[in-house]
């Protein structure tokens, strides 16, 4: 009995060690994956709910997540040895029922949210979409139809003297004409590119002033670069600059391109002479576009959640409003899950725990469920950049803000 409670004791001190150690051994895996959960739930809702304010035309408030601070502990564990050392071995001799105390391990966490009131991030919402957004998305594969639709504002045909509009404005009875003209532009080719090269900067120079030390090194700092002037008959150089910009055009390999002025197509002489014949058939007979132009105005961050706005209020409070949908072949080689054609899909009070977001607003529950969604997550995913790129530096979290001890 005596060299059964000696082998005891040894034991009962490794586990004391063992739970000792734990201190350095916390696993905070559970707080780094609520922590995106919650991020994720928070952008969603915020984006959303505004997106509803402004189908009711209700103000805007956007806020962001400035930092998550987080703090654990966990207490070390306690033992009351009595003498003799029998008693310690037999835990049951003397009440001696709880004289080891397990470490417990406690966590919380803050968060700071700021609202998006400052001059930077009106400045961001209120200004037109670059083309060279455009350009991004489009360049990653997401569908032509899918970011004109969210991002163009209006297109504009001009044809001999005569300007014909097409809002994208979903409210308007002609709406049909704006679609129809769109899905006309995507066959021939319609998409953006960036333009790079280079453009004379400076008055033209002799090989002397070419080579002087001084002026080379100025140029270099300042990004420009001496060139032999193209063409001359003499020692000549021409100072460059640098140029890049994003802008409309169409693919070569479009219906009707070998047909369109060479300055509109991608790759092409912008500068080359705007000849050519564009053809194109329409709902009301073929017409000709002989010597037209296209102007494509883009929207705004804002215009975009006033455009989905639209759409969420024709889909809850116009029972015969037929949802905006996708009809290109692109854009359903792109569903490959096959989620749906609308463009952006609400319902109201009539949520579903497997909601992809769901917000009150009003009274009222508004959702976009997880089925039959057509491309809503994908729509929801593009103005959470877009509200991202309006915010300024100090907006945004800085990569120490999710802190824990």
């Amino acid at each position: 009995m005596e060299k059964n409670r000696l082998y005891t004791f040894p034991i009962l001190l490794a586990l004391f060690l063992s739970l000792t150690g734990c201190q350095k051994a916390v696993d905070f895996s559970s707080f780094s994956e609520g922590y995106d959960k919650a991020i994720e739930k928070t952008a969603n809702q915020n984006v959303f709910l505004n997106l509803v304010r402004s189908a009711y035309q209700k103000p805007m408030h956007f806020a962001s997540v400035l930092g998550v601070f987080g703090t654990s502990s966990l207490s070390s564990p306690s033992a009351s040895l009595t003498t003799p050392i029998d008693q310690v071995l037999s835990l049951s001799r003397n009440g001696a029922s709880n004289l080891l105390t397990l470490p417990s391990f406690i966590q919380s966490s803050s968060v700071t949210v700021s609202p998006l009131t400052t001059a930077e991030f009106l400045e961001g919402f209120l200004t037109q979409l670059d083309p060279s957004t455009l350009q991004f998305y489009t360049s990653q594969g997401l569908p032509r139809e899918l970011i004109f639709l969210l991002m163009i504002d209006s297109i504009e045909i001009t044809v001999g003297g005569s300007t014909q509009l097409y809002r994208n404005d979903p409210i308007l009875p002609e709406y049909s004409d704006f679609t129809e003209m769109l899905s006309i532009l995507l066959t021939m080719g319609l998409t953006t590119e960036t333009v790079s090269g280079f453009s004379p900067s400076g008055p033209v120079l002799n090989e002397r002033q070419a080579k002087d030390p001084l002026r080379l090194s100025m140029a270099a700092s300042a990004g420009l670069l001496i060139s032999p002037l193209e063409g001359s008959v003499s020692d000549e150089y021409q100072m460059l600059a640098p140029f890049e910009y994003s802008r409309f055009c169409f693919l070569q390999t479009g219906q009707d391109a070998e047909i369109l002025p060479t300055s509109v197509l991608c790759g092409g002489d912008e500068q080359a002479v705007n000849k050519g014949t564009l053809e194109t058939s329409t709902k009301n007979g073929r017409g000709k576009l002989e010597g037209g132009s296209v102007k494509i105005v883009t929207r705004s961050t804002k215009g975009v959640f006033q455009y989905l706005g639209k759409l969420i209020y024709q889909q809850v409070e116009n029972a015969k409003s037929m949802p905006v949908t996708l009809t290109s072949a692109e854009s359903k080689q792109y569903n490959f899950r096959a989620t749906g054609d609308a463009l952006f899909v609400v319902k109201k009070n009539n949520s579903r725990r497997d909601d992809i977001v769901s917000v009150n607003f009003g009274g009222d529950t508004y959702s976009i469920p997880a089925v039959d969604r057509g491309f809503s997550t994908n729509v929801l995913a593009l103005i959470i950049d877009l509200l991202n790129l309006s915010k300024s530096v100090n907006s945004l979290a800085p990569a120490n803000t999710v802190i824990t001890k």
